[in-house]
């Protein structure tokens, strides 16, 4: 019985620090000018949903937390891991349009959550990270924070890859209310982000084709040349 009862302060003990150091962390990334990472979600608009543009709108909203951290989080786009904080910690971040129920208790949507490591029966779910930053990019826009050891505890191994079961709120940070904001800035654009990077491809190909062109003649008036000779 007493054997039980130290174990379970052990416990207890573990949890308490846990706890203590995601809170810490938490409030650190507070300082983050949230309202700025926000209102470029916002102006991503829904151009950026389509399942061949998400992976980029993830990009774009990671170099914006980093800008709003005053460069204190390096965006460093590693394999399990997109950010280090003070060269030290490590964070993995999350964007989603949703992730987190409405009504309170706020914990995340079942299976929302997809890590990308992969794994086969005799392995272990890697650690790649300390923390993971979820961020909500559609209202109420929220982020919250959790440690490494909840994400273990509630992954579920799906086809090779690695899914959140479900995160309760008390085992998460949230950086800003659990209600989140609701209405970032609005900024008024001339062209959309989308409309931008679709200019500057189609400009790229424009380029490569000339020169293709140019050169696929050359070497044609070469042969000729060649052949005549």
């Amino acid at each position: 019985m007493f054997k039980l009862s130290l174990l379970d302060e052990i416990q207890k003990q573990l949890v308490a620090n846990r706890k203590s150091k995601l809170a810490a962390m938490g409030k650190k990334l507070q300082k983050l000018d949230w309202q700025f990472v926000f209102t470029v979600s916002k102006s991503l608009g829904d151009s950026f949903n389509d399942s061949s543009w998400r992976f980029l709108k993830g990009e774009v909203l990671n170099r914006a937390i980093e800008l709003a951290s005053h460069h204190e989080l390096s965006y460093v786009d590693r394999k399990g891991c997109d950010f280090l904080f003070n060269n030290d910690v490590r964070i993995e971040a999350k964007t989603q349009q949703r992730f987190f129920l409405k009504k309170s208790p706020h914990h995340t949507l079942k299976n929302e959550i997809q890590i990308k490591n992969t794994m086969s029966i005799e392995q272990n779910f890697e650690r790649t990270f300390d923390f993971l930053l979820l961020v909500q990019t559609s209202p109420p826009y929220t982020a919250a924070l959790t440690d490494w050891v909840t994400v273990e505890e509630n992954g579920k191994r799906t086809d090779g890859q690695i899914k959140i079961e479900r995160i309760l709120e008390d085992d998460m940070f949230f950086i800003t209310s659990e209600q989140g904001i609701s209405k970032p800035i609005e900024i008024e654009q001339e062209y959309l982000l989308r409309q931008k990077i679709v200019e500057t491809l189609d400009g790229w190909l424009s380029e490569i084709k000339n020169k293709y062109e140019d050169e696929s003649l050359l070497q044609n008036e070469l042969k000729k040349l060649l052949s005549e000779n």
